[in-house]
């Protein structure tokens, strides 16, 4: 008899493939004569490999308690912890870095106080910025030309189909993140130059999957107007270049759901849970009226944002489902009007714009770290920023993420809100 894992240590989730709303014979495969659906191949590998996940969830748990952990003074518990990660994980170069949240309490409103000072996103360079107070982070990485080709292939072809979506794409107008939020006493928003011309937001912003429609409780598949580009010809090759990516979507989500597996297997696990709980539907499920194979149709994150352009917001907290949030980030380069992967394109092309967690006074260094970059945050529960970015000429740093959105929860009833997706529109 297996024994159960234990409660605190994270165990790889087992894919759950949402069930079919019709529950007639050929849909469920009832068999006539059982009380029970019969058990697809599919089904069964899942448990086996649960099984395996929850012995080996048991085995590590075992080791852990034999080190003794508790008698290790700080440098050597989190060496320990480091090797348990990648005992776990198979991940390898892991540290882990001790932060007490109570050394920052002010930090962070000095970071927001900095913020309503220059009515911008903050500037690491500045001369008030509190660096000797802030821990950059950064890892040298792994270029893609020293990654082994099946996977430097797999993870290019998810990247150029996120590129490709933003060249299509409406770039987003109103993000809450990048409106300064001034106290009542200060009256409106003062985002200006100061001789009363606004600053323009900084870099631009997509968004792939569903959100909730203006003035009516249903939802939308965000992506492109069909309004814009102005222009025949300009619309047309939008057209094409949106359903071109928007039809690799599952490829991507695919990509996403292995990639946070690997990284953090329990926030995917909670991420995958709360979106079969509420039957929320995936940023890669093109409509809600036809439901595609299980493998493309497993519950996922309904939102996906895609950034480039030096893209810079203030300190906030996101307006999330749940705790996590993950996302990627990686350098481009303009060619022929399209971004593309080059050799001689890394991080080390722009500088600045390193994701600040003010919450604990630590920094995700981007411009020392090569290929790409994976970070996993608890966006609704810890204030988080980009700073602001100045990219060379022709190169960019494009940042994603991906999340379950609490209005989407809050609004969205199943067989109630079926609306047309924005691709049904235009094609």
């Amino acid at each position: 008899m297996d024994k159960p894992p234990h409660p605190s240590l994270p165990v790889k989730p087992m894919v759950q493939i949402r069930q079919q709303k019709t529950r007639n014979l050929q849909e469920s495969k009832i068999d006539p004569d059982s009380d029970k659906p019969k058990r697809t191949k599919s089904q069964m590998r899942r448990d086996r490999h649960r099984k395996l996940e929850e012995a080996k969830a048991y085995d590590l748990r075992a080791w852990a308690e034999s080190q003794n952990l508790n008698v290790l003074s700080d440098r050597e518990l989190y060496d320990k912890l480091a090797l348990i990660l990648h005992k776990y994980s198979g991940l390898n170069d892991v540290q882990v870095i001790g932060i007490d949240p109570t050394d920052h309490i002010h930090y962070l409103q000095r970071l927001k106080d900095l913020e309503r000072k220059r009515c911008h996103p903050l500037v690491l360079d500045d001369e008030d910025f509190p660096l000797d107070e802030t821990r950059l982070i950064y890892q040298p990485g792994t270029s893609f030309s020293s990654m082994k080709e099946i996977e430097r292939e797999e993870i290019k072809e998810n990247l150029y189909t996120m590129m490709l979506y933003s060249e299509a794409a409406d770039a987003i107008t109103n993000s809450g993140t990048q409106t300064l939020k001034q106290p009542k006493k200060h009256g409106t928003n003062t985002e200006t130059d100061g001789q009363g011309k606004p600053y323009p937001k900084p870099g631009k912003m997509y968004a792939a999957g569903w959100h909730r429609t203006m003035g009516e409780r249903g939802l939308m598949f965000a992506g492109i107007s069909v309004l814009k580009p102005y222009g025949i010809k300009a619309r047309e090759i939008a057209i094409e270049k949106f359903a071109n990516a928007t039809a690799k979507l599952a490829g991507v989500a695919k990509f996403f759901r292995k990639s946070l597996t690997e990284l953090y297997p329990l926030g995917q696990k909670m991420l995958e849970d709360h979106a079969e709980r509420f039957d929320v539907p995936s940023f890669d499920q093109l409509s809600l009226l036809e439901k595609g194979t299980p493998v493309e149709n497993m519950p996922f994150a309904n939102s996906l944002t895609i950034t480039n352009g030096d893209f810079a917001n203030y300190q906030h907290m996101d307006a999330d489902a749940i705790e996590v949030a993950y996302g990627m980030w990686w350098a481009a380069k303009k060619v022929n009007g399209g971004w593309v992967l080059d050799d001689d394109c890394d991080h080390d092309k722009i500088k600045g714009g390193q994701f600040l967690i003010g919450e604990y006074g630590i920094a995700i260094d981007f411009e020392k770290a090569s290929g790409l970059v994976e970070i996993y945050w608890r966006g609704k529960v810890d204030h988080h920023g980009t700073l602001t970015s100045v990219s060379q000429p022709g190169y960019t740093r494009f940042g994603t993420s991906i999340q379950i959105t609490r209005k989407l929860v809050q609004g969205f009833k199943p067989g109630k809100n079926m609306g047309r997706t924005q691709i049904e529109l235009l094609m």
